[in-house]
């Protein structure tokens, strides 16, 4: 246990941590005298992890790459909310229409990109980009009876159904 002593309501302190500790699974908890008055669920707790650090057999590049366990990480492909705004609230078949739209990450946070409307047969409507914060627009008039999907750029394997007509 170690105390460290607060100055207008900050405190600054390390940890020594000994080469014969033993490999684990440590756990910091912090808390004040006041806060020993409610319930200790609302202490600072952090979990740490202490490795070896005198190992000292490393497997080169070279090895690693032989290694036929070491399992390859692969990218995760990013789920976006593309969101479709059709002006007036609908898509009138057969008029001209312009269609808002807004990308966000899987964060919520907005993200510039490309893509193309196609129709059902995967014909190419209309390209289209954002212009600022994941944001822009489109224009295109809805034929009766046909279904218009959304294709990203980035993916081209991602098909998202625009809404129905009215």
């Amino acid at each position: 246990m170690k105390r460290i002593q607060l100055k207008n309501g900050f405190g600054v302190g390390d940890l020594n941590i000994r080469d014969t500790m033993p490999e684990g699974l440590y756990q910091i908890r912090a808390y004040t005298n006041w806060m020993k008055n409610f319930d200790n669920d609302y202490y600072f707790l952090k979990n740490i992890a202490i490795s070896n650090t005198k190992f000292t057999e490393f497997i080169s590049p070279a090895d690693a790459r032989k290694n036929q366990r070491i399992i390859k990480r692969t990218e995760k492909k990013a789920d976006i909310d593309f969101q479709l705004f059709p002006e007036g609230g609908n898509l009138v078949e057969g008029i001209e229409s312009i269609v808002a739209f807004k990308a966000l990450d899987e964060n919520g946070k907005p993200i510039d990109l490309n893509g193309t409307l196609v129709d059902s047969k995967k014909n190419e409507i209309v390209r289209f980009k954002s212009f600022y914060d994941g944001m822009g627009h489109f224009s295109f008039k809805p034929q009766k009876d046909e279904k218009y999907f959304v294709v990203y750029e980035f993916d081209k394997k991602s098909l998202k159904p625009l809404f129905r007509k009215h």
